[in-house]
Order: C-alpha cells, then sequence, then structure tokens
C-alpha cells in the first residue's frame, strides 16, 4: 500500500518535504554564517591567549580581519553578523563591558570601523564586479572585433579580381589587400609607402592622370572609370576602378578607399559580342532572305534590309510592334496561332501569305529558329517570297554555303585551340634543351660534349613527341583507330612527372608520386594518357604559385578490382562549387589567359579509355582531380575484348565533323 501523504506513494510526505526544506535553510545559514562564527571564535581563542600581554586594551582589535574577510568572501549579512559575535565575545570574554567612557567609546569605535570595513568592502566587491564585467564585454567586443577583421579579410582577398586598397590624403598607399597583391603582382611591402600611381601607365602619370582622379574623388566623394592598368611584370589588363574619399567627422580628408577589379574578360567578351552583333547584322544584310528577329512576346527587335524592301517598313517603324502585323495566314499544321514566331519554331518550313505596308499580300514560305540569349529566347524568322520561286532557291543555295562556311571556321577554331593547348609542353621543352645546348656550345667547357649531345637528344625526343601530337590529331580528323598498348602505369606516371619538370629541375621535390604496389598494367594510348596527365600537373603547378605551401601529389591506386583510380591533388585554393560544375566545359578557365580546352579534352580521352574524370575540394587543402582507367593483364582474353570495344568507341568519340 502506499505511505500515508505521500499521494499513490510516487512522491514525498509533508513531513519529509518539510525536513529537507528546513535542512536545506541549515545548510544555508551554516554556509553563510558559519564562517562569522568559527571567525569570531578563532579571533576570541587568540585574544585570550595574548591576555597576559595585552590585559584590557584592544579588546576587539582582531575581530577586525575577521569582519573584513567575512564581508569579502559571505556578504554583508555575514559581516554584520560577525560583528554582534565579536561585541558579544569581547564584552563578555575577553573584557567584561563597564559603564566607563572608554569601554563605551572602545565599542562605539568598533562598531564604527566594523560599519566603515563591511561599506568599504560591499564597495570594493562592486568596483570589482564592475571591472570585472567590463573586462568580459571589452574581451568580447576584442573577440568580436578580431572575428570581424578575420572575415573581412577573408571576405576581401576571397574577392576574386578584385583589388582593394587604401591610400592618405596625398595618394600614398596605407593598406595592400592580398587580393591586390594577386591582381597586379606588387606584394604588401613592395606596395605600402609608394604612390597609388604604381598601377598607372607611364602615359597617365605623364599626363597627370592620377592627380586628377584624386581632386575629382575628393571633390564629388567618388570617382568611377574604366581604364588600363598596369602590373609589375608589365602586362596590362583592363579595370573598375572605384575611388571613394574617406572623410572625418569633422569634414577632413582622411584618406581614400579604391576598388579596382579586373575586367579584362568580360571587356574582351563584350567587345567580340560587339563583334559578334555586327558580323551577324553584315550577314543578315547579305542574306537574300528577309530576316526577321522577335523576342518570346512576339516584338520585333530587329530585321535585315531585304526585309525592309519585301514588307516596305523602315527599321525604325516595325522595330517594337508586334510581328503578327506582317502575316496574314499561314497554311498547314500552324495555322492555329502561328501569327507569332514562338508558334512557328523547330516546325521547318511553313507556308503562308505576308502583308506588305501597301497592303498588297504575296505568298511566303517561312522557317523560324529559336536561340537562347542568356535567359531570354529570341526567334529568328527567314522569309522567302515564293513569287520569284527560282530566284528564292538561289539566294537559299547561298545561304546555306555562308552557313556551312561559318561551321568549317568554327571547326578549324576549335581544332588551332587544341592545337595550341597540346603542342605547348613539347615545344617549351624543345625550347629549353636547345637553350641548354646553346650555352654548352658557349661555354666549351671539358666534357660539354656528352651534356650536348643529352639536351640535343631531349629536344629530338620532344621534336618527335610533338610531332606524334599532330600525328594524331590526323588520325583523329582521318576517323582512324587510336592505338591501344599495354602500359605500365607506375612507368607512365613517372615519365610525366619527368616531362613536367623538363626545363625546371626544382618542380621534382614539389611534385610527390604515391603508387600503390603492385598496380600492373592499363590499356591505354600512352601519348594521349601522358597528356592528361601533364595537364592536370601543368595545373596543379598553376594552382599552388603563392601558396604558403607549394605541394602537388599524383596518387594511383586500385579501385573495384579492375579500375585504376589516378588524383592530382595540390595545395592551391581549391574549387568553388561553380568551378567544379563547369570545370569540364569548352573554353571555361579558372586562369586568367587559359584556353579552356585543356580539361575537355583530358574528359574526352579518359571517356575514349573506359574511364571517367571528376574534380573535387577539400576546404583548406586544395583542389583534387581524379579520373580512372581499367587494369589489364598481358595476354587476358577479357584484355583483347577491351581492345577492340576501345578502339570502336574511340572511332566514334574522336570522329570530327566531315568539311
Amino acid at each position: 500500500m502506499p505511505h500515508p501523504g505521500t499521494g499513490y506513494g510516487l512522491g514525498l510526505s509533508v513531513a519529509d518535504r518539510s525536513a529537507r526544506y528546513v535542512m536545506a535553510i541549515w545548510r544555508q545559514a551554516i554556509d553563510i554564517y558559519g564562517w562569522a562564527v568559527v571567525g569570531i571564535g578563532l579571533a576570541t581563542v587568540v585574544r585570550m591567549v595574548l591576555d597576559p600581554w595585552l590585559g584590557a586594551r584592544v579588546p576587539y582589535t582582531l575581530y577586525l580581519p575577521v569582519i573584513f574577510a567575512v564581508a569579502a568572501f559571505r556578504g554583508t549579512h555575514a559581516a554584520v553578523a560577525a560583528v554582534i559575535l565579536g561585541v558579544i565575545a569581547g564584552t563578555v570574554v575577553v573584557e567584561p563591558f563597564t559603564s566607563d567612557t572608554p569601554h563605551v567609546l572602545g565599542l562605539l569605535i568598533f562598531c564604527g570601523v566594523s560599519t566603515g570595513i563591511i561599506a568599504l568592502t560591499r564597495q570594493i566587491i562592486a568596483w570589482r564586479d564592475q571591472a570585472l564585467a567590463g573586462q568580459r564585454v571589452a574581451t568580447r567586443q576584442a573577440a568580436d572585433a578580431r572575428v570581424m577583421i578575420d572575415e573581412l579579410t577573408l571576405l576581401i582577398d576571397a574577392a576574386a579580381n578584385h583589388g582593394i586598397y587604401f591610400l592618405d590624403p596625398g595618394g600614398t598607399i596605407t593598406l595592400w589587400s592580398h587580393s591586390a597583391e594577386r591582381l597586379s603582382g606588387w606584394s604588401m611591402r613592395e606596395a605600402i609607402g609608394r604612390s597609388f600611381d604604381l598601377l598607372h601607365t607611364s602615359a597617365d602619370c605623364l599626363a597627370g592622370k592620377p592627380q586628377r582622379v584624386l581632386a575629382a574623388a575628393r571633390a564629388s566623394g567618388r570617382f568611377r572609370s574604366r581604364d588600363v592598368r598596369c602590373r609589375k611584370d608589365g602586362s596590362v589588363f583592363i579595370a573598375d576602378i572605384t575611388l571613394t574619399a574617406l572623410f572625418e567627422d569633422d569634414g577632413g580628408l582622411r584618406g581614400f578607399g579604391l576598388v579596382m577589379h579586373d575586367v579584362t574578360d568580360e571587356a574582351r567578351a563584350a567587345e567580340e559580342l560587339q563583334l559578334r552583333e555586327r558580323q551577324l547584322r553584315s550577314i543578315l544584310a547579305t542574306v537574300p532572305e528577309a530576316t526577321i528577329i522577335t523576342d518570346s512576346a512576339g516584338t520585333v527587335v530587329s530585321l535585315s534590309g531585304v526585309a525592309q524592301s519585301l514588307f516596305g517598313y523602315a527599321e525604325t517603324d516595325i522595330v517594337g510592334c508586334d510581328a503578327s502585323m506582317l502575316l496574314k495566314s499561314v497554311s498547314g499544321e500552324a495555322a492555329v496561332n502561328a501569327l507569332r514566331f514562338s508558334s512557328l519554331a523547330d516546325m521547318g518550313p511553313q507556308h503562308g501569305v505576308a502583308r506588305r505596308a501597301d497592303g498588297t499580300v504575296f505568298p511566303i514560305q517561312i522557317t523560324v529558329g529559336r536561340a537562347a540569349v542568356g535567359e531570354n529566347v529570341q526567334f529568328t524568322g527567314f522569309i522567302r517570297d515564293l513569287s520569284g520561286e527560282a530566284a528564292t532557291r538561289a539566294r537559299l543555295a547561298a545561304l546555306q554555303a555562308q552557313i556551312l562556311h561559318m561551321s568549317r571556321v568554327s571547326a578549324m577554331g576549335t581544332m588551332a585551340a587544341t592545337l595550341a593547348h597540346e603542342l605547348n609542353q613539347p615545344l617549351a621543352a624543345v625550347e629549353s634543351y636547345i637553350g641548354a645546348a646553346r650555352n654548352l656550345m658557349h661555354r666549351h667547357r671539358p666534357g660539354g660534349a656528352a651534356d650536348l649531345d643529352t639536351a640535343l637528344a631531349g629536344a629530338s625526343s620532344q621534336a618527335l613527341r610533338a610531332a606524334t601530337i599532330i600525328r594524331r590529331t590526323r588520325e583523329m580528323l582521318a576517323r582512324r583507330d587510336i592505338e591501344f598498348v599495354h602500359e605500365d602505369l607506375a612507368g607512365l606516371l613517372v615519365e610525366a612527372k619527368t616531362l613536367a619538370c623538363m626545363g625546371a629541375p626544382g618542380l621534382a621535390k614539389m611534385i610527390d608520386l604515391e603508387i600503390e604496389p603492385g598496380l600492373g598494367a592499363v590499356l591505354v594510348d600512352k601519348i594521349q594518357i601522358q597528356q592528361v596527365v601533364l595537364n592536370l600537373l601543368r595545373n596543379a603547378i598553376d594552382a599552388v604559385r603563392g601558396a604558403p605551401v607549394r605541394k602537388v601529389r599524383v596518387s594511383a591506386v586500385a579501385r573495384d578490382g579492375d579500375t585504376a583510380q589516378i588524383t592530382v591533388s595540390d595545395t592551391g585554393r581549391g574549387l568553388s562549387s561553380e568551378e567544379q560544375v563547369h570545370l569540364f566545359d569548352t573554353f571555361f578557365s579558372t586562369k586568367a589567359n587559359g584556353l579552356g580546352v585543356g580539361l575537355p579534352i583530358c574528359r574526352t580521352i579518359v571517356e575514349v579509355h573506359g574511364g571517367r574524370i571528376w574534380a573535387s575540394t577539400q576546404a583548406g587543402s586544395g583542389a583534387e582531380l581524379h579520373f580512372t582507367l581499367r587494369r589489364s593483364e598481358r595476354g587476358d582474353e577479357r584484355c583483347k575484348h577491351l581492345e577492340r570495344s576501345m578502339s570502336s568507341t574511340t572511332t566514334r568519340q574522336f570522329a570530327m565533323p566531315s568539311g
């Protein structure tokens, strides 16, 4: 049965709760007032011991340190209790109380001094608590300030293609960010203390442009411009400049803040876009068909001169109007809603009737295509006047010839970029070897003949390598099979490292090879796989330039029994999420002067070899690029099948468009 008063036996009885409450109060009282009792007691004992020497003098003096200690560590209430206990002990035990003046005066002095000690102790404790609180606030604010400074520094340094620095009122550099260092090539030590015309071209300096820029920013508060700037190595770039004047509260000029954004790529892209637009307009002007371009809503954006002549409208009269005013009807499957170009897109040639500005109509054939321009969609309509069918066919043939020519030019441009990228390494090695040979010839030192022979042999080897790359490219164009052979993976990687270090022996210490024992052979085209490894190594070496730790690691391990995974990692800045998504896209590059064709070529080569390639990054540890190859054993039937399948795959993958 439950204990009486416990509420079904689930809680304590009222008596138990009361007892616990009383015990808690006693513990608290003992903790607070126990110090007073013990301290006064000890002081009384000491006073009694010293009584033969002190007599009736200073009966309360030994209690004052106790009162101070109790007030400091146990608070005011315990200190008051200590005073009361001291009075009792002093008047009863130490020196019996008498009503004579000295005794009463000593007691009053003791009480007054004790009160002063308690008040002073409370004030000291309050000051201490206030100081500690202020210290905590200051510490927290300092920590927040350090975090803010670190975050701001990281934000400034992480701003790609942005250089940020500060100037004093006279234009002298006082603060130089790491991003400005990367952008300009001038280190912080070199830049601070120099005039900000450091990055101006000599022509701008002679013309006094830096001083005019400072004056304009001082007058208006901010000055923006797009101008050419010069790096430490003499190269130039196009930058958007924002120079902001910084003022004190009293209106005095404190200095300037300057943000420099490298827009070289954007400027070139805009220039190329304008060039393409001019080319497009030139093409549209020469196309024998009437060409009309509309947006997704059907509004006319542009029309060719032929279209103006055909319909009798000037471009200024028709641009901004709905294209349906040019069409009277369209027959066939596109008759419903066909007066909008968007409904005719991707449907092939359609026949209909068009309307001129004077109201006359004529038969036409219209073909509409769509094109994505950024986030917008445009539709281009090619309109043939069927009134003269023979002339129209001739114009269409001319248009097709021009389009085919543009396709061939585009294909040749892509191939030229590919050859330029792939031949760069062996030709650079040839140049290095020949330079070494010339130096040896000029020195005429003993034993130089052997070194000269080695250098010339290396140059010959690299020249043959360049010739091999050209031959492979010709094979790809001719749709011929690529030669797959069994190659020792470890030896292939060691040779690739040697090629990467050609002409720069110091790179060998930077590159570490970690190859799992027993990997064996892989079935590959040696030249192509070495091109992949060389490309990844060159990218990794470029990535660690300027990094605090410059290391590149090439590792090879077995994966899933018959697959070898090769990883090239570096200690550079790593890859952003956007860069990982677009890294293998054609003409996308993370380097300012990159062609953007190396990694797409690597992906094609690896996929042709039956593997895959991908990129990853680890916070604070740089980028990692991985690709896989199929392991093989000589004479294995599986390998023979692999050779046949890979050869046929190669033919399909590397087949280039004819013409």
